[in-house]
């Protein structure tokens, strides 16, 4: 958010669409804090902000979207804020939004926040300014989920099962989402990325970020089991 930030303090320009990656309410605090400071929009009750949360966008929510975006503002010369919180977004529900990326109603700015950007469809990606949130900093301790993605890398194969196993299990039982498995996949990749620099065994540490980073593009998609993805991180890791 500090780039965006800073982006908007030396230009005083938004770009149409962005896509913030990160861990979803710290994201959505921070970005109405941005937009409530510096823009000074009107972030409660305001029928010029489109706020969606939701695990996913349909195809019938994208296309509301599309009809809605092109409402004229009720504020004079005021923008059209659209905020979407999203786990994943369906690739019929990105293409029916693409023609709105490509020629936005002016005024209008997309921001949809994702726990990964690899859950776009690359026409769409293309079109957004990606910015990663420092949501999770390797090494910062006070981070439980860093923790944990340190203890799952340094910890034996069958403590590394066995945390796949209930993790699948609170998944399917509902009370964790897939989002915050992405979310820990996230911290994975980070951790491993921090270590790669410290090793001397390059390679193998380029394939695990790898398989790590197909693992957080496959784990946002419904159909994909949680317990194999992590079950197959829990193996190249040795």
């Amino acid at each position: 958010m500090k780039s965006l930030r800073e982006s908007y303090k030396n230009t005083g320009n938004l770009h149409h669409a962005y896509c913030l990656v990160g861990v979803r309410d710290l994201i959505r605090d921070e970005l109405h804090t941005f937009l409530a400071d510096d823009l000074k929009i009107v972030m409660q009750g305001n029928p010029d902000v489109w706020n969606f949360v939701g695990d996913s966008l349909s195809i019938d929510e994208s296309r509301a979207l599309k009809i809605t975006h092109t409402d004229r503002a009720f504020a004079s010369g005021g923008k059209r804020i659209f905020i979407l919180s999203l786990n994943t977004i369906g690739h019929e529900a990105q293409n029916s939004l693409l023609k709105v990326l490509e020629e936005p109603v002016e005024g209008s700015h997309f921001f949809f926040i994702l726990p990964s950007s690899e859950v776009l469809l690359p026409t769409l990606r293309s079109r957004m300014v990606v910015i990663t949130h420092d949501s999770f900093s390797a090494g910062d301790s006070q981070s439980d989920l860093a923790k944990s993605a340190r203890e799952f890398i340094k910890g034996p194969l069958s403590t590394r099962l066995e945390f796949a196993k209930i993790t699948a299990e609170k998944v399917s039982d509902g009370v964790e989402t897939r989002a915050q498995v992405a979310d820990f996949i996230s911290c994975l990749e980070r951790e491993l990325y921090a270590l790669s620099k410290k090793k001397a065994t390059e390679a193998k540490a380029l394939f695990v970020l790898k398989e790590v980073l197909l693992a957080k593009k496959y784990i946002n998609d419904r159909s994909s089991s949680v317990k194999m993805l992590l079950e197959h991180m829990a193996l190249i890791l040795g």
